[in-house]
């Protein structure tokens, strides 16, 4: 890595402080969708990547002293070939879309660089994991988050071998921060090889794939999966013992296990808990392309309570023990709304309904409790079809979501969860009337009977710099949850008691022309004007969208 010098640079716009947009270097035409603010990247380790240095890894953390500005000598010396008045708007980083082009400049980019971010290699690590926090919003960091990249060994030239299952397998395998990964499989035993783990009886290859590689290969029965394992996905292939296994490795990572000379490029699912038994995946309405892999997450119906993220459609569904806080990196921009159970209850019936944006599912709990997850239906349009996926007797058992890159795609179930002659159940109407909303604005609905409400907990967020209120998590005396607004675990204030004859005050500002809730506290004495109070009795209703929110007491509109 170059050294900063005080080099005046031939044009006067090459300060290290400048803010220098990746995506325009890729695309000239990504100048005009480039999001705002951006972070600020050094010119040298950016020139070094241009200059098509395939070996080169740099760093971007280079540092001037306060009070200084410096520059680079290969920067000063760089010609770059982008024309000059799309280089400006990239250096400033001044174009900021107004508010009637955000869905299309999110929709345009998700698109090309969900294609284009694999296809360009010397792109350094940390540039790939700015696009996918700023462009794709984290659907991309489970899979680029390698950290300490140089550490790895080189990788040699792939190459292709191939045995027999009946023969004794073997299992070279690597360890990188304090993770055994399996680099190649063989005949003959040699240093880091293990015996690959087997059944008597085998009908099926268990691959465990990790963000990095291969994690475990497991020959075994569909009677006798192994066992699920954290930040692991098994990819599940039905083989043939009169069949040679096919093997493609670089000695650093194996990169394909297929049966037969050709590698089969049929629809791969990855499974975090292998179901005993073959399910058949199917799609919802919006499809996704051939070859993607899909990941199919194992949705009890015991859980403690279920997580939907949604930002222009339903991108994850997962009972809420699942989501980390890795899930909630690079997500700020859309909705996040918990349904929590309460004591001894269940999921006894899981539908969907809509299609497109609006497409959402509906569950139907044991205590006849109804939850939407997904956005409110809008009252001037038809109806949405609702559509049965799976009703599970006695309260006990499993389903599969299958969530890709763009969200929510695939559903699995066995077949005992069927029950055709189930009830379709109607979208619940709420009390308080629909908002009023521009075409592309969505709003969600949940709500809260306050009587025996014991505890609060507050969901903080961010918003144009000013801190706000966007949800609420409540406990009751019985130890129950419900949650209204928006609830994302890793924003939770501590936990506020409530105390007898008290209200809930919430306070409210202006921000960017809409209102906010920006602090609250428990009182007895009269509200003031910048604030509302909340009496502990009544329902308490919370409508939200990506733009706005309205906060109803016992059909009174508050804010």
């Amino acid at each position: 890595m170059f050294a900063p010098q005080s080099v005046p640079h031939p044009n006067g716009a090459c300060p290290q402080s400048h803010t220098l947009c990746a995506l325009s270097f890729l695309d000239p035409r990504c100048c005009k969708f480039v999001p705002y603010p951006l972070q600020n990247i050094t010119h040298s380790a950016w020139l070094t990547f241009l200059d098509g240095d395939p070996g080169s890894n740099p760093a971007l953390s280079e540092e001037v002293d306060s009070g200084s500005v410096s520059y680079h000598a290969q920067c000063a010396a760089h010609q770059f070939k982008l024309p000059r008045h799309l280089l400006a708007i990239a250096l400033s980083g001044s174009y900021e879309p107004c508010a009637a082009e955000i869905s299309e400049r999110i929709a345009w980019l998700r698109i090309y660089f969900a294609v284009q971010i694999f296809d360009v290699p010397r792109l350094p690590l940390e540039v790939r994991l700015l696009i996918a926090d700023y462009v794709l919003h984290g659907d991309f960091l489970s899979m680029l988050a390698l950290e300490q990249i140089k550490d790895l060994p080189e990788p040699s030239p792939t190459t292709t071998c191939q045995m027999p299952l009946s023969s004794v397998i073997w299992a070279q395998t690597l360890r990188y921060e304090r993770v055994e990964y399996v680099s190649s499989l063989g005949e003959v035993p040699g240093e880091g090889f293990r015996l690959l783990n087997r059944s008597p009886s085998i009908s099926c290859l268990y691959i465990g794939y990790n963000s990095i590689g291969v994690r475990q290969v497991v020959l075994s029965s569909r009677q006798k999966p192994p066992q699920e394992m954290p930040d692991t996905w098994w990819e599940i292939l039905e083989v043939d013992r009169n069949t040679d296994l096919t093997i493609e490795t670089d000695g650093f990572k194996v990169r394909s296990l297929h049966q037969g000379g050709k590698k089969h490029l049929a629809q791969s699912y990855l499974w975090d808990c292998p179901p005993v038994q073959h399910v058949q995946p199917r799609a919802f309405p919006l499809d996704v392309p051939g070859g993607e892999r899909i990941l199919m997450a194992k949705f009890p119906c015991d859980a403690s309570g279920y997580t939907i993220y949604w930002d222009l459609g339903c991108k994850i569904l997962l009972p809420a023990r699942r989501v980390s806080s890795v899930m909630y990196d690079g997500r700020k921009c859309g909705i996040w709304i918990y349904f929590p159970l309460r004591k001894d209850e269940t999921i006894s019936q899981i539908l969907a309904y809509g299609r497109g944006i609006d497409f959402g599912f509906l569950l139907r709990t044991s205590q006849g409790r109804l939850a939407l997850l997904g956005p409110q239906p809008k009252p001037q349009r038809q109806a949405p079809t609702v559509t049965h996926l799976a009703s599970f007797r006695r309260n006990q058992g499993h389903c599969y979501f299958g969530m890709a890159k763009d969200g929510v795609r695939r559903f699995a179930c066995a077949s005992e969860a069927v029950d055709p002659t189930a009830e379709l159940l109607t979208i619940p109407v709420p009390s308080s009337p629909y908002p009023r909303t521009n075409l592309y604005d969505y709003f969600f609905h949940s709500s809260v009977v306050l009587g025996d409400v014991t505890e609060f907990r507050f969901c903080r967020s961010v918003d144009a710099g000013q801190q706000r209120i966007i949800g609420i998590l409540f406990r009751s005396s019985l130890g129950c949850h419900a949650a209204v607004g928006q609830v994302r675990f890793d924003s939770l204030d501590t936990p506020m008691a409530v105390g007898k004859n008290e209200v809930l005050r919430l306070y409210i500002a202006k921000a960017q022309g809409r209102r906010i809730v920006t602090d609250r506290c428990l009182a007895t004495s009269t509200a003031r004007s910048t604030c509302f109070e909340i009496k502990m009795s009544g329902l308490l209703e919370w409508w939200t969208s990506l733009t706005k929110s309205l906060i109803y007491h016992n059909g009174i509109l508050l804010m």
